[in-house]
């Protein structure tokens, strides 16, 4: 034991009460550093699954990738998983009740529904491009009563803006997380009639 040793030993024996507080002292700042730390990373923990919950399991998007192009992002060293969606379009239902809203029509392949985080509440999801799934939300606002084994026939088509500066541009859904102001739309248009069996019931996205 070299002198340093020897005499932090004696200076500690000496001095007890300030010893014991010294020793207190470095516990609660042990304590709170790790408190500190256990918080932000539960905090940042907890963001990143609201995100996850809110907006699906993704951390690139690519818009208008054509299929022969495919291949250049699917064996990119940074690509860890993909999954492909592709817009349809909005959807009126041709029999609508009074002041029904738009609603927007999307493809899934099958890996876009779990990084999605659909979540199926009856039901099961879509085998093919004839079939569909809808949120609870729209089952009981729709008007229509809708439930599994039903045919939902829609016009889907394209809307377009009716506000100033914005007159004739084509309503992109990317841009509109919420419900689109009617008031704003113009008219309906390039539309084409679409059956649509209901195979599931989704929760709300």
């Amino acid at each position: 034991m070299n002198i340093m040793n020897k005499l932090t030993l004696r200076v500690l024996k000496e001095n007890k009460r300030r010893t014991l507080i010294t020793i207190i002292g470095v516990i609660i700042s042990v304590a709170m550093l790790t408190a500190v730390s256990t918080i932000t990373s539960s905090f940042l923990d907890t963001i990143r699954r609201q995100i996850i919950a809110y907006s699906g399991e993704w951390h690139v998007q690519y818009g208008g990738v054509k299929k022969d192009k495919l291949e250049y992002i699917v064996l990119d060293e940074n690509t860890k998983a993909f999954f492909l969606s592709r817009p349809l379009g909005y959807a009126l239902p041709r029999e609508s009740p009074e002041e029904f809203s738009y609603f927007y029509l999307q493809q899934f392949n099958e890996e876009a529904f779990r990084y999605m985080q659909v979540k199926l509440v009856e039901g099961r999801l879509p085998k093919s491009g004839e079939e569909v799934v809808i949120s609870k939300r729209l089952q009981s606002e729709s008007g229509f009563d809708l439930k599994v084994g039903d045919t939902l026939s829609v016009q889907v088509g394209e809307l377009l803006f009716d506000a100033p500066f914005f007159e004739g541009l084509i309503i992109d859904p990317g841009d509109f997380s919420n419900e689109i102001d009617l008031k704003n739309i113009g008219s309906f248009i390039n539309t084409r009639p679409i059956d649509l069996k209901v195979v599931g019931i989704i929760e709300t996205p």
